[in-house]
């Protein structure tokens, strides 16, 4: 049985609720060839290090021969697990390591802004030259 409650965010945490973030978005970037070409690499190599080629031709051959055998399944899913995971990998290798965006509160980003600018204001008081004009922009 499901259920589903409506609540005011004003009401309950007396603000306004913060937009939704968008949904993630994917490391490979299809439209970009050099990025294409470094997942295949990396994914690639994965494979060949695991030997899931080989293996899997052998499992495929022992499923003709044995099709009832009940460890054929089970190293089925063993090979597609370690082929998933080669893909994540692969795939976490040329993501975005950096946000260009914030997916928070203005509160947050305030808060965080504060902190970065009070830490220049650090650095500039240490005399650490190059730090004023970073500052100045930075003011709030």
């Amino acid at each position: 049985m499901a259920c589903s409650l409506d609540l005011d965010s004003y009401t309950l945490f007396r603000e306004g609720a913060s937009s939704i973030a968008p949904a993630v978005y994917r490391g490979v970037q299809t439209s970009n060839p050099r990025v294409v070409e470094v997942h295949k690499e990396n994914l690639r190599r994965h494979i060949e290090y695991h030997k899931i080629d080989r293996k899997t031709g052998e499992l495929y051959e022992k499923a003709k021969v044995s099709p009832e055998d009940p460890t054929i399944e089970e190293e089925f899913e063993k090979l597609d697990k370690l082929l998933t995971e080669g893909m994540l990998h692969a795939e976490k290798e040329v993501s975005r390591k950096i946000s260009m965006t914030f997916h928070w509160s203005s509160a947050l980003s305030f808060a965080v802004k504060s902190l970065h600018y009070w830490q220049l204001c650090l650095q500039c008081a240490k005399d650490h030259k190059g730090h004023t004009q970073r500052l100045l922009h930075n003011q709030l």
